[in-house]
């Protein structure tokens, strides 16, 4: 079992020397050799999926004997039923590459630069190493077409970004996707696609639009994303103000502050009307739900849980528990 690896209490010397523990002395050992590194963040006691990629790839001999001619291979475990060595720092790690979930694994360069990120891939060891090399590969790619965009000149610039934004949004074509696989890799992507809201302040080619739904959709909510969304569709009636407003109440949702998820919600449908309907209906719930539990406000529970429940959502789930929380409100009660 791939757990073994994990402590080296448990493990015998041929295990602990494929797998390491210590990221500051794999990292010593890499810029030494000249070697990568796969980082695994995992919960070996607890994560399905880190069991089974550990199963299916990283316990098996055919994966290790191959792998270790390129790589330093570091495991940084995140157990709830054991302790591990270097728990402190591994967190420090985990916080630094922003990992926030498991398995996640980084691929670096032997300065520990990310070159690429991934997690379980299913077909077993010569799957996964064909997997590795394929996001070498397009690591280059991207760093190639990202570096072109950065350095052309003044009167070409609103023409690389336009082909760095339809690289990266092509590179579904090959199983990839830049914001999983390559946005940590490459975070100057956001500034020099953002350079387009200055190139076309306007959008009257296009490129202003074109770069605001790519940060939009890769996750970079920058203040500068902010004011485009907010000239390009003031009303929401493109639907591209609603994810940004998502995202944000679902940080208030996480702080389970009930008057400024309530404030919030009330303020977008003020004068927007949200496209999506299962976000829709979602914000709404949202909604419900902090006043209930939160602001103890049944009343702007029951009038937001209605209005949910009133735009009929597909989701059973959704559905049920709007019912439920209308019945801890009381609604129907005389």
């Amino acid at each position: 079992m791939i757990t073994c690896l994990f402590v080296p209490a448990l493990m015998g010397q041929e295990e602990s020397e494929a797998w390491h523990t210590d990221f500051d002395a794999a990292v010593t050992l890499a810029a030494e050799s000249g070697k990568y590194l796969l980082v695994d963040f995992s919960g070996s006691d607890w994560c399905g999926w880190c069991k089974k990629l550990d199963q299916e790839v990283f316990s098996k001999e055919e994966f290790l004997t191959k792998v270790q001619d390129r790589y330093i291979l570091v495991v940084l475990d995140f157990p709830r039923s054991k302790e591990v060595p270097n728990a402190k720092r591994n967190g420090e790690v985990r916080d630094l590459f922003k990992v926030s979930g498991y398995p996640t694994v980084l691929l670096m360069d032997e300065s520990a630069k990310p070159i690429a990120k991934t997690g379980y891939v299913e077909g077993g060891p010569e799957a996964y190493l064909a997997h590795m090399a394929t996001l070498e590969e397009w690591s280059a790619k991207v760093g190639d077409e990202v570096k072109k965009a950065e350095s052309a000149p003044e009167a070409s610039k609103a023409e690389a970004i336009t082909g760095l934004i339809a690289f990266l949004d092509g590179l579904g074509e090959h199983q990839l996707n830049y914001n999983h696989h390559f946005s940590l890799a490459f975070p100057q992507v956001a500034d020099v696609v953002g350079e387009a809201f200055v190139l076309d302040p306007t959008d009257a080619k296009g490129l202003k639009s074109k770069a605001a739904l790519f940060l939009l959709n890769t996750g970079n909510f920058t203040d500068k994303l902010r004011v485009a969304l907010a000239e390009l569709d003031p009303k929401n009636e493109k639907g591209y103000l609603e994810k940004l407003f998502f995202s944000d109440l679902n940080e208030k949702m996480m702080a389970e502050d009930g008057a400024a998820v309530v404030a919030m919600v009330k303020d977008f449908l003020k004068d927007k009307t949200i496209q999506d309907e299962q976000m829709n209906a979602m914000v709404r719930y949202w909604a419900g739900y902090a006043a209930l539990s939160w602001s103890k406000d049944k009343a702007t529970a029951i009038e937001f849980l209605t209005q949910a429940k009133d735009l009929k959502p597909a989701n059973p789930r959704l559905v049920s528990s709007i019912d439920k929380l209308l019945q801890e409100a009381g609604a129907g009660d005389k």
